[in-house]
């Protein structure tokens, strides 16, 4: 490994293990910043499409903050896929306009942003 590097030090986050490299260094630190920033935003984007967790049941569960979050995470990904049209995400979700847009005001959904 090249001396160009000051530090180079392992942080754990859960299963994940990222490399924190001191990128002040040099084109190779600025790329390897670089990488390590679209790395971490390509992880965020695989988050955000993996299906939700499982819920451990046995320390309790708020099962009303659950389906909250399961509404929401339906209704975005309607809105993702119908380019924040309501009435198509109504229609995929098989629920009425006026359901679907109280429950966006309810839980205060950005559909603009749902919409990427």
């Amino acid at each position: 490994m090249s001396t160009e590097f000051n530090s180079v030090e392992r942080t754990n986050r859960g299963t994940e293990s990222l490399d924190v490299i001191d990128s002040g260094k040099g084109e190779l630190g600025e790329k390897i910043e670089d990488l390590t920033s679209l790395a971490s935003a390509l992880l965020e984007e695989v988050k955000a499409i993996l299906p939700p967790g499982t819920v451990d049941v046995r320390r309790g569960v708020d099962f009303y903050e659950e389906v909250k979050q399961f509404e929401i995470g339906l209704i975005q990904r309607a809105l993702d896929r119908t380019g924040g049209h309501q009435t198509r995400a109504a229609n995929l979700l098989k629920i009425k306009i006026t359901t679907l847009n109280s429950k966006i005001k309810r839980y205060h959904i950005d559909h603009i942003s749902a919409a990427r």
